[in-house]
C-alpha cells in the first residue's frame, strides 16, 4: 500500500563532493504575479526596461501561475535585482516558445556578456499539457557559461525576443550555479584540495592551499583565525565544522524603539568621570556606549537556568565596539557573578586577549557623523560554570577620555555538548540522548534519522560515508538545485524508444519541486543511461543509494531497472511500496552495498514501459550518492575495514596506529593524522586535546582541560602562586584582579591598598591607616604619606598632627585648640595636658598644668603668692616631707620616700611603681591611652569610665561619633543601608557589588542599577528589565498603562476603579454609566 506523505526539502551537510552550489535563482516557483507601476517583488523581481513597472506575464490556472512573457508588444524583461556575478558561472533555464518562430531569437544579456538562441517553431505543436493550460507550446532548457574577462561584475539579467509576430516565450528555472571550491580555496578549477588557483590563507603550492599554523583554526571559506566560531566549534579534518550546539541566549543591544533588550543592560560608573549619557547608538553597528574611563556594563542572565538540555562548558561569544584605539596598557575586562574570567587589552605589542580569544576584527573606519575609528571585535571563550542564572559584567580601565568602546551583543551556548544531550561528560560526546533522539556520528544526538543519506540502527543513526572507519563519498549528486556543466558527459545514452529529451538532445535533467533531477518531465520515458565512475584508492565495499521518481500518471506497467556492475538487474514499479508526494508523483529509496574493489563502477538506469510518456509518466532520480569504503590507511588491498592483505612501502606499524588502545597513557588517538599525539603538556593522561583525564602535579582538572587555579598563573609548565595580595594575575608581576573586601584596588596590574590603608607583608588584607592619614605606610601617624582633610592637621616628615597647642577631637574629626592652661595635649579639657609652657609659671602635675609652686590661680593667670601667709590661699601651700604642707616662702629641704624636690616643693616621683600624694596609678611608661599616664588615670576618649575597675579596651560604643576597636565607620544613627549600621561597620545595601569605606559604586546584581546623581550613591530597582525585586510588584517590559503594570507597580487603566491583577481585567469602572 501507498504511504502518503508531505515531502520535506532538507539541509544537506557541505561537503567537498558537492561541486555546484546555487548562487541565484528566479522564477522557480508557482506564484501569481500583479501588476505594479514600479520595482516589486510582485511580478518575479522582472520589469519592463523602459518604464520600470512590471514586466510583462501571462497567468495560467494549470498549473495556477505565472510566467514572465516576451511578445512584439513587450520584447524585453529586466531583472532589477543586480547580484554579483562571476567568469564561470553555469546559467540554466527554461523557454517556453509558443505561436510561430522563424530563425528568431531570444538573447539573454548580463553586463557586456551576451547569450542568444534562435528558434524555429515546428508546423504544430506536439505538446498541449505540462506548461499553461491547453497552450500549445516547446520547451527548451538552455544552459552556458557565463564569460566575464574581469572576473566578475555586478548587473541584472536582461532577456530580448527578436520575434515581431506573433511568437512569445515564456520563461521559467532561471539558475546561476557556481564552482564550489575546497574549504581553504578562494578559486579553483574543481572541488578538490588539490584544484585550487588562490587560497584563503597563504599561497598555493601544487594547487594546494597550506594549513594554518599550529595554533590557528581554518574557517571555511574565510581563513584562519585564532579559534573557532562558537556555532562550529569543532575542529575536525583540518576545518572548523558546524556543531549542533543550542544558542541559549543571544543579546542585542537595540533602540528601544526596536527592542527592549537595552533596559536589561545597566550601567557601571566611574566614580572619578561620572557620565550618565551611554545609551543604544549606532555607529556602523548598535551598541552601548560610548562607555569612557573606567565605566562599563552589566545584565543578568537566567535563561540558563531553565535550560533543560546539557552542557559541556558555556560558550561565551562578546561582541564589542571599539571607539578609537584601547589607550596603551589599558583594556576591558569581562566577569560572571562579578569575579574575573577574561579580557581584552593593549600594551606595546599591541591588541591581547587573557582566557578568551578573537574570532573576528571588522575595521568600519571613521562615520561622517563621529569622530571615532571604529572597530568590531568579537571575543570567544568557553567557561566552566555551573547551569544557574549568572551576572555578566564587562569594566572599562581607560586613562584617555578620548577612547571608548560600546557593547554590541552576547551569545551564550551549551559549549561543546550539542542540543537535544541529557549528559555530557566530554566534549563533542553526548553520553545519554534524550528520549526519542539517536546518537549521530559527531556525538550529538538528531530528532530524526531521515536525511536521504542516512540510516538507522538501533539508537545510532548513521551516513553513508559513515558505514566504516574509512569511508568517503565519491558521488553526491541531485540533492537540490545546484547545476554541473559536465553531467552530460559522464553519461552514456544506451538506447531509447518513443519520446524522449524534448527539452534538447543533450538535456538529461529537469527541475521537479526543488530538485534537479536526473530524467524527469520533458526528459525520460522509454530510455537507457550508463555512467562508469573512477575509484582511485583501495576499497573493500561501495553503498549506492538514490530516490526513484515516477512521474504522476506513470502506467501500471511502467518500470524502473537499474543493473550495478554485472550483477543482476533491478526492476522496480509503482506495484512495490512506494511514497507518494503532493503533485501526485511517487518515489522509491534505493539503497545497494556491494562488495566492490575495482577502480571502475558501472551503473545503467532505464526508464521502460510502452504506456511511459514524458509529460505525466516519465522517470528520473534524485538523492544520488555513492560512498567507497576505503581499506585501512597505508593499505593497497583488504578484506574489509580492519583487515589488510597489503600494505603499502611507507606503512611503519611504529608510528601508524588505528586506536586508542595504541597509545601510550600520556597520548591520544588522532583519527585525521592516524597517529598517537602527545597529550597537552598540563596533562598526564587524556583522550583527546581538549579532555584530560588526569593532570600533573600543580594543575588542577577541570572540564576546561588541566588549569592553574583562580589564584594561580602558569610559567615553565606548572602553577605558582600568585603574589598573596592578588585575587588573580598573569604573572608574579601582573595582578588582574584584586578583592575589595581585602581593602585593595586594581592600578596598571598591582593590587594598591585604597586609600587609607596600608600593606602587610604576608597578608592580603590591607589593614586601617592612622584616622590623620590619607595614605601610610603603617598604623601609627608617623607612617603617613599624606594626610586627610582634616581641619588644622599638618604634615612634618611622614608625621600627620595636630599643631603645637591643639589636639584631635573624634567627636568633631578636626584639630582643636588645647585647653589655656596647656601648652600641649591630647584632649581639650584641663585635664588633657602633656606638657606646660613654663613661662606662664605653669608645670605638669598628673593631667593639669597647674601654677608652680609661689604662684596661684586668678582668673585663669598665675599669680604671685604674697609673702604674708594666708590661710585661704591653698594653692601658695606646698607639699614638704612628712606630709607637711608649708608655706611657699619657707625652704623644703627633703623629701618622704617616693617623692622628689620640684621646683622646691615634693612631688611624687611617677615611675617608681609607687603610688603617692596625687598619684592614681603607676605603670613606669609614657603611652597615652594605656589607661594610665603620668600616674593619672587616662584611657582613650571612648571609654565611658576611667579608673582602677577599667579593663582595656573599652567596649566600642556604636553611635558615639568615635571610631574604635573592631568600627570601620561612625555616623550617630541606626538607620541601615545609609553606608555604616551597627556592628557590621562600613556597610552597603544588598545590591551593590562594590563597597568601599561605607560607599557604594558599583550595583552589578541582577535587577539593580545604581544611581549615581543621589549623594550617596544608591542601588535602585531597574523597571523594564523583566525582574522583579526590591519593591517592584510586577514586570512587563513595557510603558503601556492598560496592562495592569505601569513602572513595575500594579495599575489600574485609566476609567477603572479596581482591577484583577491575575488576568489584567478592570472588575469596576470610576465614573457611573460604564
Amino acid at each position: 500500500m501507498p504511504i502518503i506523505i508531505i515531502y520535506i526539502l532538507f539541509t544537506l551537510l557541505d561537503t567537498s563532493n558537492c561541486q555546484w552550489k546555487i548562487k541565484e535563482k528566479y522564477l522557480d516557483n508557482d506564484w501569481i504575479f500583479t501588476t505594479s507601476a514600479e520595482p516589486s517583488s510582485s511580478s518575479g523581481y522582472f520589469i519592463l526596461p523602459s518604464s520600470q513597472a512590471s514586466a510583462n506575464f501571462i497567468t495560467c490556472a494549470t498549473p495556477p501561475t505565472s510566467y514572465i512573457t516576451l511578445s512584439n508588444s513587450f520584447p524585453s524583461a529586466l531583472n532589477y535585482i543586480n547580484p554579483q556575478f562571476y567568469d564561470q558561472d553555469w546559467i540554466s533555464m527554461d523557454l517556453y516558445f509558443q505561436s510561430t518562430w522563424s530563425s528568431q531569437n531570444v538573447q539573454f544579456t548580463l553586463g557586456s556578456f551576451s547569450y542568444s538562441y534562435i528558434y524555429n517553431s515546428p508546423t504544430t505543436y506536439l505538446l498541449t499539457t505540462g506548461f499553461c493550460d491547453a497552450t500549445p507550446f516547446e520547451v527548451k532548457t538552455l544552459n552556458f557559461t557565463l564569460q566575464i574577462a574581469e572576473g566578475s561584475t555586478y548587473a541584472r539579467m536582461k532577456f530580448t525576443s527578436s520575434n515581431t509576430d506573433a511568437g512569445l516565450v515564456s520563461i521559467r528555472n532561471i539558475f546561476v550555479s557556481r564552482l564550489k571550491c575546497y574549504p581553504s580555496c578562494n578559486s579553483c578549477t574543481g572541488p578538490k584540495y588539490n584544484q585550487c588557483t588562490s587560497c584563503y590563507y597563504g599561497i598555493q603550492t601544487n594547487n594546494q592551499c597550506p594549513p594554518c599554523p599550529s595554533i590557528q583554526y581554518y574557517w571555511k571559506e574565510e581563513g584562519c583565525r585564532d579559534i573557532c566560531d562558537i556555532t562550529s566549534p569543532l575542529y575536525y579534518n583540518g576545518f572548523c565544522q558546524f556543531y549542533p550546539i543550542v544558542r541559549i541566549i543571544s543579546s542585542y543591544i537595540f533602540d528601544s524603539i526596536y527592542s527592549n533588550e537595552i533596559f536589561k543592560w545597566s550601567l557601571i560608573y566611574d566614580p572619578q568621570h561620572v557620565d550618565t549619557t551611554p545609551t543604544a547608538i549606532n555607529i556602523y553597528l548598535f551598541a552601548l556606549g560610548v562607555l569612557k574611563y573606567n565605566s562599563g556594563v552589566y545584565r543578568y542572565f537566567d535563561s540558563l537556568s531553565t535550560y533543560s538540555s546539557s552542557t559541556f562548558l558555556i560558550g561565551l561569544k562578546i561582541t564589542i565596539m571599539l571607539y578609537n584605539e584601547i589607550p596603551i596598557n589599558c583594556g576591558i575586562q569581562f566577569k560572571i557573578n562579578n569575579t574575573y574570567y577574561g579580557s581584552i587589552y593593549r600594551n606595546a605589542s599591541g591588541i591581547q586577549t587573557h582566557n578568551s580569544k578573537i574570532s573576528s576584527i571588522y575595521i568600519f573606519g571613521t562615520a561622517s557623523t563621529y569622530s571615532y575609528l571604529t572597530v568590531r571585535y568579537e571575543l570567544i571563550s568557553f567557561i566552566d560554570i555551573p547551569k544557574y542564572a549568572f551576572l555578566f559584567s564587562a569594566i572599562g580601565n581607560y586613562t584617555d577620555g578620548t577612547s571608548g568602546w560600546g557593547m554590541s551583543h552576547v551569545d551564550i551556548t551549551s559549549g561543546y555538548c550539542s542540543q537535544y544531550c541529557e549528559l555530557c561528560e566530554v566534549s563533542f560526546k553526548c553520553k545519554t540522548c534524550e528520549i526519542g533522539y539517536y546518537f549521530y556520528r559527531d556525538g550529538s544526538c538528531v530528532s530524526s534519522c531521515s536525511y536521504p543519506y542516512q540510516r538507522l540502527s538501533g539508537s545510532y543513526c548513521y551516513d553513508y560515508d559513515d558505514e566504516t572507519p574509512y569511508s568517503q563519498y565519491l558521488v553526491q549528486e541531485y540533492l537540490d538545485l545546484e547545476g554541473d556543466p559536465e553531467y552530460y558527459g559522464k553519461y552514456t545514452l544506451i538506447s531509447q524508444s518513443g519520446s524522449n529529451l524534448l527539452s534538447g538532445s543533450d538535456i538529461y535533467y529537469s527541475y521537479w519541486y526543488r530538485f534537479r533531477v536526473f530524467g524527469g518531465p520533458f526528459v525520460w520515458a522509454q530510455a537507457k543511461f550508463q555512467r562508469v565512475h573512477n575509484i582511485i584508492n583501495p576499497h573493500h565495499s561501495v553503498t549506492i543509494a538514490f530516490y526513484i521518481l515516477y512521474g504522476p500518471s506513470f502506467p501500471s506497467d511502467g518500470k524502473f531497472i537499474y543493473t550495478i556492475e554485472s550483477n543482476t538487474p533491478v526492476t522496480k514499479s509503482t506495484a512495490n511500496q512506494h511514497y507518494s508526494n503532493f503533485d501526485g508523483s511517487k518515489y522509491q529509496i534505493v539503497y545497494e552495498r556491494i562488495n566492490h574493489n575495482a577502480n571502475t563502477l558501472t551503473i545503467t538506469w532505464e526508464c521502460f514501459g510502452p504506456n511511459n510518456e514524458p509529460i505525466k509518466a516519465y522517470c528520473a532520480y534524485y538523492n544520488y550518492y555513492i560512498a567507497v569504503h576505503n581499506c585501512q590507511p597505508y593499505c593497497l588491498q583488504c578484506s574489509d575495514q580492519s583487515t589488510c592483505t597489503q600494505w603499502n612501502s611507507t606503512y611503519d606499524s611504529n608510528i601508524v596506529k588505528f586506536s586508542q588502545v595504541e597509545c601510550q597513557s600520556n597520548q591520544y588517538y588522532d583519527k585525521e593524522s592516524v597517529r598517537c599525539l602527545t597529550c597537552p603538556s598540563s596533562c598526564l593522561t587524556c583522550t583527546s586535546k581538549l579532555d584530560c583525564q588526569t593532570c600533573q602535579p600543580t594543575y588542577t582538572q577541570s572540564k576546561l582541560g588541566c588549569f592553574c587555579k583562580v589564584n594561580q598563573y602558569e610559567d615553565s609548565n606548572q602553577c605558582l602562586n600568585c603574589p598573596i595580595e592578588c585575587n588573580q594575575c598573569l604573572s608574579s608581576t601582573n595582578c588582574i584582579e584584586c578583592l575589595t573586601i581585602n581593602n585593595r584596588q586594581l592600578s596598571n596590574g598591582q593590587c594598591n591598598c585604597i586609600d587609607g590603608y596600608y600593606p602587610v607583608v604576608s597578608d592580603p588584607k590591607c589593614q586601617l591607616c592612622h584616622q590623620f592619614c590619607k595614605t601610610c605606610t603603617g598604623p601609627t601617624s608617623d607612617d603617613c604619606l599624606t594626610c586627610n582633610a582634616i581641619p588644622n592637621i599638618e604634615k612634618v616628615g611622614s608625621t600627620c598632627r595636630c599643631p603645637t597647642g591643639m589636639s584631635y577631637q573624634f567627636a568633631t574629626q578636626t584639630c582643636s585648640s588645647c585647653h589655656s592652661s596647656c601648652l600641649t595635649c591630647f584632649r581639650t579639657t584641663i585635664d588633657g595636658c602633656l606638657t606646660c609652657n613654663s613661662t606662664l609659671n605653669r608645670l605638669l602635675k598628673g593631667l593639669k598644668c597647674v601654677c608652680a609652686p609661689g604662684y596661684y590661680e586668678l582668673s585663669n593667670v598665675c599669680t604671685n603668692c604674697p609673702i604674708t601667709e594666708d590661710p585661704s590661699l591653698s594653692e601658695c601651700h606646698k607639699l614638704c616631707n612628712n606630709n607637711q604642707l608649708i608655706w611657699h616662702t619657707i625652704t623644703c629641704s627633703s623629701c618622704d620616700t617616693g617623692f622628689q624636690l620640684v621646683s622646691g616643693e615634693c612631688q611624687p616621683i611617677c615611675g617608681d611603681l609607687q603610688i603617692k600624694g596625687y598619684e592614681q596609678c603607676e605603670d613606669n611608661n609614657t603611652i597615652l591611652n594605656d589607661l594610665c599616664y603620668n600616674c593619672q588615670f587616662q584611657c582613650p576618649a571612648y571609654c565611658v569610665t576611667c579608673d582602677l575597675l577599667t579593663t582595656l579596651p573599652c567596649p566600642d560604643v556604636c553611635g558615639d561619633g568615635i571610631i574604635t576597636g573592631i568600627e570601620e565607620c561612625e555616623d550617630g544613627n541606626t538607620i541601615q543601608y545609609d553606608g555604616c549600621f551597627q556592628v557590621v561597620g562600613n556597610q552597603c545595601q544588598p545590591a551593590c557589588s562594590k563597597c568601599i569605606r561605607g560607599l557604594c559604586f558599583e550595583c552589578a546584581t541582577g535587577g539593580w542599577y545604581i544611581d549615581p546623581l543621589i549623594t550617596p550613591w544608591q542601588c535602585k530597582e531597574k523597571c523594564g528589565d523583566g525582574l522583579i525585586i526590591g519593591s517592584e510588584q510586577c514586570e512587563d517590559g513595557n510603558t503601556s498603562d492598560t496592562d495592569g503594570c505601569k513602572d513595575c507597580k500594579y495599575f489600574c487603566r485609566i476609567g477603572c476603579s479596581s482591577c484583577d491583577y491575575t488576568t489584567n481585567t478592570c472588575l469596576s469602572c470610576a465614573l457611573p454609566g460604564f
